[in-house]
């Protein structure tokens, strides 16, 4: 009996990956699978079929009460959220950040700024949650190539301002945060007139498992030598730099405090290593059982385990990313798309970033039946990307977890060495913060 379920598991698994490897999304792919495995027993066993509807019919009252009860209290979150979240005092708004012309920190400062935004604010209690529909704050993080201009962003409600520019001072004294008018709210998306392409960004890997951070990039190290480093962000922000006159490029980072325990999940991981790396021995006092060698690992797997002990202590954020190409159609360039897909291609590591859909489109002449349209999609992509939506309705997505040593290395300050065409830097020495600012 376990062999054939293990083969009927193995047949699955087989059929899901050849599937979603073309691109056919997973909803019409387990209805394809639903009926592939329900056509023969109808062919074979009607009457045996029927009986097991009536059955189910019968029995409705004790599954189906629980099924609606559930949908109704998921509902009910849903709309107190929606509510909470609508009120006047989270008035939201768009801060420019503009970058000090001289960075002299490496990004274990911009770390620390993070560390000050791990906030559960307002969900202290389940009446809190359930009944009042509070929701802890989260942050957007944005870069944009706008006509062949390149921006810093971050998005948060207005009463954390004070909060975040505490925090950002505290480390970055000469930055300067300016509330502006939203870029994305600016666009109307009209497919007659605009060409588009987007994707939400995932991770390849366990989470536990780190992508490559500025510690190995030595950028923790002698920050005031900022010539011999080599830093990923510049590569980065040289794609935004890229979009030409009717061009935009857009990155959107949300991210609020995670609740997930990474560390235990990438202790399992190292334990796995160590367990792969070690050869089990008949103990000679008992022959019955078997006792693990020491595990010999090579300076890559120590390598490893060291990154993956290091990150996974760090605090961590559950993250939504989201890139977007858009342009005028006589404007438009589809070697950007490039640009968007390999966005964070110089941090793979032992992890990295891979693509999740949202309004993605293949080239498979069945997407035309097995695909939403593309068009809705990239209209409902721009919406959540306006409203900064990702962990709540109306367009509530998967996250993924990052720690504060990931993030800070994907969206950091960079030096002055590290010139990007179109960047907007503050031009003259300020001279500093208000000295009255909360240090909360």
């Amino acid at each position: 009996m376990q062999f054939i379920f293990n083969l009927i598991k193995g047949f699955y698994k087989a059929v899901h990956k050849f599937i979603t490897g073309y691109d056919i999304q997973a909803l019409h792919m387990f209805r394809i699978l639903f009926w592939l495995t329900l056509l023969p027993i109808l062919l074979t066993n009607f009457e045996g079929m029927k009986s097991t509807l009536i059955v189910l019919i019968v029995l409705s009252p004790f599954w189906l009460l629980p099924v609606i009860v559930g949908k109704l209290w998921e509902l009910w979150i849903e709309y107190i959220q929606l509510q909470y979240i609508a009120d006047s005092k989270q008035e939201s708004a768009l801060y420019e950040i503009v970058v000090p012309k001289s960075v002299q920190k490496s990004p274990a400062a911009m770390e620390l700024f993070f560390e000050g935004l791990l906030l559960t604010q307002g969900e202290t209690t389940e009446f809190n949650r359930y009944l009042d529909g509070k929701v802890r704050p989260w942050w957007s993080l944005e870069i944009t190539g706008i006509n062949g201009e390149v921006r810093m962003y971050m998005w948060m409600w207005k009463r954390f301002k004070e909060h975040v520019e505490a925090q950002l001072y505290g480390q970055f004294p000469e930055v300067e945060l300016h509330e502006v008018e939203d870029y994305a709210a600016k666009v109307h998306y009209d497919p007659e007139k605009h060409f588009a392409w987007g994707t939400r960004y995932n991770l390849a890997n366990h989470e536990a498992l780190p992508i490559k951070t500025y510690v190995d990039f030595g950028l923790h190290e002698h920050a005031d030598k900022w010539e011999t480093k080599i830093d990923p962000m510049v590569n980065m922000l040289e794609k935004f730099a890229l979009a030409k006159q009717g061009e935009q490029i857009w990155l959107q980072i949300l991210f609020q405090k995670s609740d997930r325990k990474v560390d235990e999940e990438a202790d399992e991981i190292i334990s796995q290593i160590y367990k792969e790396k070690s050869t089990e021995f008949t103990d000679p006092n008992n022959p019955d059982e078997k006792t693990q060698g020491f595990a010999m690992l090579t300076p890559g797997d120590r390598e490893k385990v060291e990154s993956i002990n290091r990150t996974s202590k760090k605090p961590a954020f559950d993250c939504v990313l989201r890139g977007l190409y858009i342009a005028d159609k006589d404007k438009m360039n589809t070697h950007r798309i490039q640009s968007v897909v390999k966005m964070f291609l110089n941090y793979n590591g032992y992890n990295s970033f891979g693509l999740d859909g949202d309004s993605k489109g293949g080239d498979y002449p069945w997407e035309k039946w097995t695909l939403p349209n593309q068009d809705d999609l990239l209209s409902d992509f721009i919406a959540a990307y306006t409203l900064r939506s990702g962990f709540h309705s109306p367009y509530q997505r998967p996250s993924i977890t990052l720690t504060t040593e990931e993030l800070a290395t994907i969206y950091h300050f960079p030096s002055e060495e590290g010139s990007v065409p179109g960047m907007n830097r503050v031009q003259a020495k300020s001279a500093g913060p208000p000295p009255n600012l909360p240090t909360g």
